[in-house]
């Protein structure tokens, strides 16, 4: 016997008693000493095999199929290392070619190799189905409720439409699918001509929602608007201006057919400083009919109100805010109101003192939809509130007014009970005088007393106190859940844990004994910054209390440190 024969012999004995080692330490000793045959190769391809080493044992099957191209071994071994490689296309050719030399007599051998041929193909099928690209769960929702979401967004951001199409092509698919997303558009410097081309043809020829940014040059949204020709029109229902509204005006001017425009909202904003001129507000607010504009928003632009006022008879929203002028006056205001009974939210700002005199006539009148009402800036807000009636009011803000806080809300009649949020900013009140009317509200859920060198602490103590109800005892304004009483110089920490403790009780049970007839909601969040004679410990017992506590407190070294939860 040669001696590469008995280290073959050896290396066989080693692999059958799984010494891989000492295994392919003898079949290299074979290889070296001239056992240069098929048989040798495949052996040492099978030991590197259980090492591990599949690379290497693939170079010696091939090796095996280069000396014996007629024997199977070299290709069944093939296919089970590019198995455990995961080259499942190559591994199936090698397994056809090992069948393709198996003799019919031998049905065991077939056997093993169409058993291993049926792995490497259940192998194949499972990666291919590991690698497939997964179907997103929000690809799985029905496409009218991602439109529904889609115009949610739109409505965030015009630019929407575009973001969405660069996530997927689903998206995208979506996206261009739906007209309504790209009837929005907003224009600034930025190519004007080319975006607004683009959104009216995706929009099928209906821009309802213009958007102009005060970057925009007159020429430039002239040429924009020319895109779409005369029958733009006819389907546009809200603007929104941040430049000059001569700007705007002048280049809808330009089109003969500019009088059939009927906006339903209306927008126009300038920055304070650049209030100039009375701004031509037609053809934006029709001069020869009554206009169908349900929302009005004026920031800092000047009127003529005798033109605009007699014009307006559907607004839902009606929000004017000036500067040094611009202000309506009582008789534009009072036909306002009057042409309007529908109103649902009114908010006027002033920057100067605005002059309310008393309306003509004396019945009040009555904005029976009226939920929000803001009255900001130096205005007699008194002598407004006495003349009007507003049942369902359930937002009331007021700031910097001329009249005492506790005057204005004397003057509401009847006494707005179905009032959720009230907010107080830099007034002078009588808290014995505001007391009354703040034990009337049941339902306020929002309180703001900002800014006040009043006596807040009464106010805080009739909050947190109780009446009697029908022979029962029920804590004042028992929904209450927000309170700020930031910049209150003059508040102390007693009553605002007096306002906390009693309404602690999670549940009915925990009052069961009492006379109250119902448990009010904890406080889940308070302000109360700058109130600089609060003492330090009632935050930290105010923090373990309720969910959010803010309160900054003016150290030595004048930095602020702000306590939150």
């Amino acid at each position: 016997m040669s001696s590469w024969e008995e280290s073959f012999r050896k290396g066989v004995i080693a692999f059958r008693t799984s010494e891989y080692e000492k295994a392919l330490k003898s079949f290299d000793e074979a290889i070296e000493n001239g056992g240069r045959r098929y048989n040798v190769y495949d052996s040492r391809a099978a030991v590197l095999e259980k090492l591990g080493k599949f690379r290497q044992a693939l170079r010696d099957s091939r090796k095996a199929i280069e000396l014996a191209p007629e024997m199977r071994h070299g290709y069944a071994r093939s296919a089970r290392l590019f198995l455990q490689l995961e080259k499942y296309d190559v591994a199936l050719d090698m397994i056809r070619l090992a069948l393709e030399r198996v003799h019919n007599h031998h049905p065991a051998r077939r056997l093993e190799l169409e058993t291993l041929q049926s792995t490497i193909s259940n192998a194949r099928d499972e990666d291919i189905l590991r690698k497939a690209p997964k179907t997103p769960y929000f690809s799985k929702l029905p496409v009218e409720l991602i439109s529904e979401v889609f115009l949610y967004a739109t409505e965030m951001a015009s630019t929407f439409p575009v973001v969405a199409g660069m996530v997927c092509s689903h998206w995208r698919t979506v996206s261009l699918s739906m007209p309504s997303l790209w009837q929005s558009v907003t224009l600034s410097h930025m190519n004007p001509v080319k975006k607004f081309a683009l959104w009216w043809e995706r929009s099928r020829h209906r821009i309802t929602d213009l958007r102009v940014r005060h970057t925009i040059s007159m020429l430039q949204l002239r040429d924009a608007l020319k895109v779409c020709g005369p029958s733009f029109f006819s389907s546009l229902k809200s603007v929104r201006c941040e430049v000059d509204v001569i700007h705007l005006t002048s280049p809808l001017l330009s089109f003969p057919n500019v009088q059939t425009l009927d906006l339903e909202h209306i927008h126009l904003s300038l920055k304070k400083h650049q209030l100039e001129i009375l701004s031509p507000i037609g053809p934006l607010v029709p001069l020869d009919r009554m206009s169908s504009a349900r929302s009005l928003i004026l920031d800092y632009v000047l009127v003529d109100w005798s033109i605009v006022a007699p014009r307006l008879s559907s607004l839902r929203i009606l929000i004017i805010r000036t500067g040094q002028e611009g202000n309506p006056t009582t008789d534009h205001l009072r036909a306002l109101l009057v042409a309007n009974p529908h109103l649902e939210k009114l908010v006027l700002e002033t920057g100067s003192a605005m002059e309310v005199g008393s309306f003509r006539g004396d019945e009040r009148i009555v904005l029976s939809n009226l939920t929000h009402l803001e009255l900001l800036g130096p205005m007699n807000a008194r002598v407004l509130v006495a003349q009007l009636s507003l049942p369902l009011l359930e937002r009331f803000a007021i700031s910097q007014c001329l009249s005492p806080a506790d005057q204005v809300m004397d003057a509401f009649e009847p006494a707005p009970m179905a009032l959720a949020e009230l907010t107080m900013h830099t007034c002078s009140f009588s808290a014995a005088r505001l007391a009354p009317f703040l034990q009337t509200l049941s339902r306020i859920t929002k309180l703001e007393i900002t800014h006040s060198a009043s006596l807040v602490d009464s106010v805080v103590d009739v909050v947190s106190g109780s009446q009697q109800v029908d022979g029962q005892t029920r804590l004042n304004c028992p929904l209450l859940k927000h309170v700020d009483f930031s910049h209150c110089t003059n508040l102390n920490g007693g009553p605002i844990v007096r306002l906390v403790k009693p309404r602690l009780a999670e549940t009915p049970e925990a009052t069961s004994t009492s006379s109250q007839t119902s448990v009010p909601v904890k406080i889940e969040a308070i302000h109360l910054d700058g109130c600089v004679r609060i003492d330090p410990t009632v935050p930290e017992w105010l923090r373990a209390r309720v969910r959010t506590v803010s309160c900054q407190f003016h150290m030595s070294n004048k930095k602020a440190r702000r306590i939150r939860q």
